[in-house]
């Protein structure tokens, strides 16, 4: 039995093996065609949704790759090939960048609204602060309120050793509610 399946027909497998590849290849070649085209989209957008390619790209070239430390098997001619590859490239992005310097760049139709809505927050937070600062001061008010009702009534509360009030500290009392 075993010695059958060598020897089935495969056509089918092969054809959807290749449509695989196929797709990858193209796959790839549309992902470099990305990188290396020029990032259209304007300024604000940018702004709005806090992507930029470009620090992407920074740190794409930043991170180590395998090739880095591929460079005790392969040959020198190969890794010198690289970087004038890279330079060339580089020159090339350099070009596209000085162009998109010269168009004049568009103006952020949501600015006027991103303005408003900075301006709405800090008065809001002004609003919460000040609300906040009248809060404590009122508690504060009211602490003191507190103590000095607490001196005054162990004060007046005081009495002798015959149980009677201590006039000394009720006639200083009223004299002081007087004074107010």
């Amino acid at each position: 039995m075993n010695k059958n399946l060598g020897n089935t027909y495969k056509g089918k497998i092969i054809k959807k093996k290749h449509k695989l590849i196929e797709k990858a290849k193209i796959k790839s070649k549309y992902y470099k065609l990305i990188q290396n085209e020029v990032d259209d989209t304007p300024d604000y957008i940018k702004e709005i949704f806090g992507t930029d390619k470009e620090e992407k790209k920074e740190k794409k070239d930043n991170e180590l790759t395998y090739e880095d430390f591929e460079s005790d098997e392969g040959s020198n001619s190969e890794t010198e090939q690289k970087e004038t590859s890279d330079k060339g490239k580089n020159k090339n992005k350099n070009k596209n960048n000085n162009n998109n310097k010269h168009k004049n760049k568009k103006p952020n139709p949501f600015a006027k609204a991103i303005k408003e809505r900075n301006k709405e927050r800090e008065e809001k937070k002004k609003e919460m602060e000040e609300k906040k600062r009248i809060k404590e001061e009122n508690l504060e008010k009211k602490k003191e309120y507190f103590r000095n009702r607490k001196s005054i009534r162990h004060k007046l509360a005081r009495k002798n050793r015959k149980g009677q009030p201590i006039m000394k500290n009720q006639l200083e009392y009223l004299l002081n509610k007087l004074e107010k």
